[in-house]
């Protein structure tokens, strides 16, 4: 899964729900460029991404910030954690929450 946004407008108010991923390929999920307000809820990944996942911002005007990870799993087990869920260091990631409770933005 690729959100990606590289020009002068946001990506926000994304919602995922749901979301079974059997194989990922390179890399499981990575968000580029000024994304915010984005929740995964409900999202199970089968086997991790060989390279990780990455939350990566280009520049304080291309951020990635309040990304909520509500009930998430990697190989069977919940996700506490970026490094748990093997993302690379976020890159301009500002709150980036893992969380089991109906939480955050919507």
């Amino acid at each position: 899964m690729n959100i990606s946004q590289s020009g002068s407008k946001q990506v926000s108010g994304l919602r995922f729900s749901n979301v079974f991923c059997e194989d990922p390929n390179e890399n499981a999920l990575t968000l580029t460029g000024w994304i915010s307000d984005v929740v995964f809820d409900g999202v199970t990944v089968l086997k991790q991404a060989p390279r990780g996942s990455e939350l990566k911002g280009t520049d304080f005007d291309h951020r990635v910030e309040n990304v909520v990870f509500r009930n998430f799993r990697v190989e069977g087990q919940q996700v506490h954690s970026l490094q748990q869920a093997g993302f690379k260091s976020p890159s301009l990631g500002l709150n980036i929450v893992f969380t089991t409770r109906d939480a955050g933005p919507r």
